[in-house]
């Protein structure tokens, strides 16, 4: 026990802490335990991530992401302990990738939910997402993610934006959420994302009436006064950026 609260597991048992802050007097119960002896097969340590902008879960666990681009990875570690069972370890963890030129971990980010591990795709190739504690590691011999998470970076080209819904009302004081979809090209035949992926917070959004209403760096749309605006998201910049527009009509 550090003087600054840290709590350090030196063997399997149960230990009483207690703090002093002049007459208060607290104390808690912090249990000891150790991973499960599992076979081979089945880690005592396995690794979930959520790739940015996938909307439906992928049945393969490689994911590919445009490079460059400001994608992400967000991870989360599970740990098989032989008497609490499956616990949620991602803050306690050494996050690593097998490859830092591909994907590079950013530190923990806990948005709207539960400590998550982020990685940034950072260039292009293959890499395995992986976390330790102490001996024992996540899968690393998985093929293409097969018993590993294993991301790919590829070179992607965006082909067109478009924004769901095109057409919405929203209440003065209400917020609508709109979305906006990026068709991507690949040359890497490997790739298994989807078709289409989740832009909202990578394009510009403009709203063509202000005074009417509003819409953040994510695309919510937030009414102000009645009447009809048009909410435009853009990707890139110049003759080349690609812009779709939603029209919204904010009702009393």
């Amino acid at each position: 026990m550090s003087a600054t609260g840290l709590v350090t597991g030196r063997g399997v048992g149960t230990a009483s802490i207690t703090g002093t802050f002049r007459d208060l007097v607290g104390s808690i119960v912090v249990r000891v335990d150790s991973f499960a002896t599992l076979p081979p097969s089945s880690p005592a340590i396995t690794v979930s991530c959520t790739p940015y902008g996938d909307s439906t879960l992928m049945a393969s666990r490689l994911a590919c992401l445009p490079s460059g681009l400001s994608f992400s990875v967000l991870c989360q570690a599970t740990g098989i302990f032989t008497s609490a069972g499956a616990q949620d370890i991602t803050d306690q963890v050494t996050w690593t990738s097998g490859t830092g030129t591909v994907a590079r971990p950013t530190g923990l980010v806990g948005f709207n939910g539960p400590i998550r591990q982020s990685f940034r795709i950072v260039g292009n190739g293959t890499a395995i997402l992986r976390a330790t504690q102490g001996r024992r590691t996540s899968s690393t011999t998985g093929t293409l993610g097969q018993d590993a998470w294993v991301v790919q970076g590829v070179a992607s080209t965006v082909r067109d934006i478009q924004i769901t819904p095109g057409t919405a009302s929203v209440a003065v004081r209400g917020d609508r959420q709109l979305r906006a979809n990026a068709t991507l090209s690949s040359s890497a035949p490997t790739c298994m994302s989807p078709p289409t992926r989740d832009f909202s917070a990578v394009v510009s959004w403009d709203s063509s009436h202000e005074t009417r209403a509003r819409v953040n760096f994510f695309g919510k749309v937030t009414g102000i006064a009645p009447g009809g605006v048009t909410i435009t998201a853009t990707d890139g910049a110049g003759p080349a950026a690609l812009s779709d527009a939603a029209s919204i009509t904010v009702v009393p």
